[in-house]
């Protein structure tokens, strides 16, 4: 019995990063099946555009997660949410810029089985993207009733 309740409190102390890890897996999931898609199934072929398709799919799914169920965004009025949304967005950016340059160079110039490279890329991306969202796009500020 003890050995649950102090699982329990691991739990509930860390609820933001086991949020986040769920979310992020999903978000892999979405990712990764919407590249699949495109680069198999649409006529987009490639990995430079299947990889944006599988991004913006993504990062919309990524956005409604985090803002509501891993940081409890508290950003009110249009101004605060659209420049939460931007930082979102310019973040998930350079996470992009990073894995398509790495998609084309292990992928498409160094020839990497296809799927697995983006698969380990969508682990490092799901970090970085946590430690930019947690440290910059959702840090609250003292005093600002949640957003800086």
């Amino acid at each position: 019995m003890k050995m649950f309740e102090n699982a329990k409190f691991e739990i509930k102390k860390h609820t933001e990063l086991v949020s986040y890890i769920f979310f992020g897996a999903l978000t892999t999931l979405v990712g990764f099946g919407t590249y699949a898609a495109a680069y198999y199934v649409l006529p987009v072929r490639g990995t430079t555009p299947s990889n944006l398709v599988s991004w913006v799919a993504a990062v919309l799914f990524a956005y409604c997660t985090n803002r509501k169920w891993v940081f409890q965004s508290e950003a009110t009025g249009l101004q605060n949410v659209l420049k939460e949304l931007l930082s979102f967005g310019s973040a998930r950016l350079f996470a992009l810029l990073a894995e398509t340059f790495l998609l084309w160079l292990l992928v498409d110039r160094l020839y990497m089985p296809n799927l697995p490279v983006k698969l380990v890329l969508n682990v490092l991306v799901v970090v970085l993207n946590y430690l930019l969202s947690k440290f910059w796009v959702f840090k609250k500020a003292k005093g600002t009733g949640g957003f800086r």
